[in-house]
């Protein structure tokens, strides 16, 4: 996959001179199909592997403000983000009452990047302890968990798809590096991965001797 992003950036830069470079651009196609069939094979092997019902994918490393934008621009999406944000307003009326909780988000919201995601298995922790003194705050923090993880789960296989149809890359910054890692060395994307490396070389020799012929 790191060949594409050269390629991508060189195949606009010869476009841009209205080049027509036939031998190259077919090389070029192949490259783009396989890329792309690994970006699919990658992000559907993820979420295959991810089936639990509130298993939340960190989808917003993707920008945050880019795909908030897109839920509002996606009709059921942006309807079950709301149902999302009255159950968290629920929860939070609840917590203003739990001295732990308003104690630890004093300190979380004065806190740094990495403070804060070593933080987050405390809030986990008096999510559980206060769902089990009260039994609202539990129902109400399992209705979060399954919204955020539907929420999530939809707007990955929406982007996936918007970006296969575009001819583009869906970046994989929202998976684990240690998994992404594994799912990589599975046998069809390997595979790929060496065809796509043979022909991207191959793709600088052709293309270097049609821009010789040229000029």
């Amino acid at each position: 996959m790191k060949f594409f992003i050269l390629i991508i950036t060189f195949n606009i830069h010869i476009s841009g001179f209205g080049q027509n470079y036939k031998k190259s651009d077919s090389i070029f196609s192949e490259i783009k199909s396989l890329s792309q069939r690994n970006n699919r094979l990658i992000v559907e092997s993820f979420l295959s592997n991810h089936t639990d019902s509130t298993y939340a994918i960190s989808y917003l490393l993707l920008g945050k403000d880019k795909v908030r934008q897109f839920v509002k621009s996606e009709k059921d999406l942006s309807i079950l983000e709301d149902s999302f944000a009255l159950v968290v307003s629920a929860m939070d009326s609840i917590r203003r009452g739990f001295t732990k909780f308003t104690n630890l988000e004093s300190t979380y919201d004065s806190a740094n990047t990495k403070t804060k995601l070593q933080l987050r298995p405390e809030f986990m922790k008096l999510n559980r302890e206060l769902g089990t003194t009260n039994p609202e705050y539990g129902r109400l923090f399992h209705s979060m968990e399954l919204l955020r993880s539907k929420i999530n789960r939809q707007v990955i296989i929406r982007l996936l798809s918007h970006a296969q149809k575009n001819g583009e890359i869906l970046p994989t910054k929202f998976i684990p590096a240690d998994e992404l890692g594994q799912i990589n060395e599975t046998l069809e994307i390997k595979k790929n991965d060496i065809t796509i490396e043979t022909l991207y070389l191959r793709y600088r020799e052709v293309l270097l001797e049609e821009i010789c012929k040229k000029y």
